[in-house]
């Protein structure tokens, strides 16, 4: 992720989250993340992925 990329915009870009269907509140909660959280949301969803493809984390 680079500094400029917010974490909701990392975790959309990676697949996890989809931005456009989420409010204002859910992406300022994404957000406010720290960074070893979001990278815990990254590994739960490829365990999740490996174990039963097409299933992704609903936030």
């Amino acid at each position: 992720m680079t500094k400029e990329q917010s974490h909701s915009d990392h975790l959309h870009a990676e697949g996890i989250i989809n931005k456009d269907e989420l409010t204002e509140e859910h992406l300022k909660a994404i957000d406010s993340l720290s960074k070893e959280e979001v990278e815990q949301i990254k590994k739960i969803n490829k365990t999740i992925q490996k174990t039963s493809p097409g299933v992704g984390i609903m936030l």
